[in-house]
């Protein structure tokens, strides 16, 4: 019994420590799962809403352009100081793609202090351009997934990934 509990856990602990990386949402109405009377509160008495949303699902939510064009929005959108030009490093953004597959609640994750002016600039374009989204799934229903974008930022170049 303890063996088959540990492989359940080990098989578990990826997605927990993966989950742990996202901040809460800022703004919940976002979700589909918000204020949704199928889940299982009493809305009459909560204080809170919950949302339910999933890290990681059978299929993952997809953009509706292209990664190259993209980065081609955040090239032709967002301008880069002198000082900035010759800077490296990462910017991680989280967002919220609904089970409708729009996309919301942008926030940045981790941004250096240097880089803080182009972290603000990616999110206005990625909020302003990447809004439809093919929707998640999870047993054939659409769901709420938390995402992370990776924004690699090499001496004026801009890469971008999805981390899964």
């Amino acid at each position: 019994m303890q063996k088959i509990n540990l492989i359940v856990l080990s098989l578990l602990f990826p997605a927990i420590v993966f989950a742990q990386e996202f901040r809460p949402l800022l703004d919940p109405t976002v979700a589909c799962s918000y204020g949704n009377p199928n889940n299982p509160i009493d809305w009459e008495t909560s204080k809170t809403q919950l949302v339910q949303y999933f890290f990681i699902v059978e299929k993952m939510p997809k953009p509706k352009v292209s990664f190259s064009e993209i980065e081609k929005m955040i090239k032709e959108n967002v301008l880069l100081l002198e000082k900035e030009l010759n800077q490296e490093g990462k910017i991680i953004i989280q967002l919220l793609v609904n089970c409708e597959g729009k996309a919301g609640d942008f926030q940045i994750v981790h941004c250096p202090a240097d880089m803080a002016n182009v972290g603000c600039q990616i999110v206005n374009v990625l909020k302003n351009n990447l809004i439809y989204w093919e929707a998640g799934v999870q047993g054939k229903k659409k769901v709420d997934v938390l995402l992370k974008t990776i924004i690699h930022v090499d001496k004026g170049k801009i890469k971008i990934n999805m981390d899964y």
